[in-house]
């Protein structure tokens, strides 16, 4: 993302067929690595798993208008969080280039149990331009659910999510800072 993007032995760009095998080839956050790699994502995604951040930190920003979904069909119900981070040095963001939008979408046929984003000892930041909605959780958050972490809302819209303790739950401060609706 920052104009050098990985190259192969051929020199061909390198693409990964799951957000979390990008993430996986992140090196881990460490006293001599302390950047956040960006993950640039421009085709809708249809998550069949959690995506987990563990011990890195990770931006993951749209490039065109993107949505990102849970698997919901007759193969498979995805209904557990659709993102995790775990540990202190962990940090997932979410953001959209300029004149675009990711969404986030936790729509499901029925209650799920996980939220949108779960945070547990790490870090997230909720960018302009992004969107997470529509899910009907068990979950504590139905959106975000965070326990000793850090959340920040720094832009963004969290609309029509119910959870049990509402969209956000979170037991430490929730920054915010900019333009945030949260709604329905």
């Amino acid at each position: 993302a920052d104009g050098n993007p990985i190259k192969d032995a051929a020199g061909n760009v390198v693409y990964y067929k799951t957000l979390q095998d990008a993430i996986d080839t992140v090196e881990a956050y460490s006293e001599t690595n302390q950047v956040t790699t960006i993950i640039q994502i421009s085709k809708p995604i249809v998550l069949e798993s959690t995506v987990n951040v563990t011990g890195k930190k990770i931006e993951i920003q749209a490039t065109n208008n993107v949505t990102i979904t849970r698997k919901d069909d007759e193969t498979l119900s995805f209904k557990e969080d659709m993102f995790a981070v775990t540990d202190a040095n962990s940090g997932l963001t979410l953001s959209a280039k300029e004149g675009v939008t990711l969404t986030v979408s936790g729509k499901f046929s029925e209650s799920i149990e996980g939220a949108t984003v779960k945070v547990d000892k790490g870090g997230f930041v909720l960018g302009e331009n992004v969107v997470l909605k529509e899910s009907d959780s068990t979950s504590e958050g139905a959106a975000i659910t965070c326990k000793d972490g850090t959340v920040a809302l720094i832009g963004g819209q969290i609309t029509g999510n119910t959870g049990e303790r509402g969209a956000v739950y979170s037991n430490t401060d929730v920054w915010v800072e900019g333009n945030v609706d949260v709604s329905g």
